[in-house]
């Protein structure tokens, strides 16, 4: 009962996703492509011309077969690329549900990232996210790498009494504590951040976006190579690895295709 009060005064430690786009939404962008553009004038043009050359009986056979296959393309193009949304929303959700230690009641436990509240004691080590906003109790040469939230690529030392505040987002370099946590999900600075629609976990669609400025020659090489590896970095310190953002760029590019 005291979890669930708190629960409710202080709210949880999640954050508002995207709705998922509807089936018709995958139909109207695979109706975008050019090719298929170019089909709908084709199958228009062989009904017209059908009609008027071979009659209304027969005339119209070569026109609705075209648009039978470009309707089985869009259908086909709208179904995998919302099975591919619905598999990739999956593997995000087990990614992000990762298992954090806290003190609660003197007792320490093992807990999903979902399930800390505002009074929990999450203990720290080096490589942890920062599930919370919070104060440090306890530290020992903890250095906190504050990039993501900042921009600032130095990290800064956390102690009682000179550098106390934890952000959410962050992520412990080196040393280990402990911190009491004061805000959680939307109340954090992370959280307004997404509230805001600046959502900090975006590097894959950023990955995807470079890839077609290089593509397109409007970014040059070393250019194109320095933001890239900033982007890496900036989803490590979020818990992702490069292979996780070349992924979620290669799906943003398949859902185009």
């Amino acid at each position: 009962e005291l979890y669930e009060a708190r629960a409710a005064a202080f709210g949880r430690n999640v954050y508002p996703e995207q709705p998922p786009k509807a089936f018709w939404e995958y139909c109207w962008d695979a109706c975008q492509d050019s090719t298929l553009a170019i089909l709908f004038a084709c199958a228009s043009a062989a009904l017209a011309t059908g009609m008027v050359i071979e009659g209304v009986e027969t005339g119209w056979y070569d026109g609705v077969g075209i648009w039978f296959a470009i309707i089985a393309v869009v259908l086909t193009t709208a179904m995998n690329d919302y099975q591919q949304d619905q598999q990739f929303r999956e593997l995000d959700k087990t990614n992000k549900d990762v298992r954090v230690s806290v003190l609660r009641g003197g007792v320490r436990k093992d807990i999903s990232i979902f399930g800390v509240m505002v009074g929990d004691i999450v203990v720290l080590a080096t490589g942890d996210q920062v599930c919370a906003d919070g104060l440090v109790v306890s530290s020992q040469s903890m250095e906190v790498d504050e990039s993501t939230m900042t921009g600032e690529s130095d990290l800064l030392k956390k102690d009682r009494v000179l550098h106390p505040f934890m952000l959410s987002g962050t992520k412990v370099a080196d040393g280990y504590g402990t911190m009491l946590v004061t805000g959680v999900g939307q109340s954090t600075e992370w959280g307004k951040l997404m509230a805001a629609g600046q959502d900090p976990e975006e590097a894959g669609s950023k990955l995807a976006k470079l890839e077609e400025m290089k593509e397109a020659g409007q970014i040059e090489d070393k250019e194109y190579q320095s933001q890239r590896r900033a982007l890496e970095e900036e989803a490590q310190a979020l818990g992702e690895t490069p292979l996780q953002v070349r992924l979620n760029g290669l799906a943003s590019n398949i859902g185009k295709l």
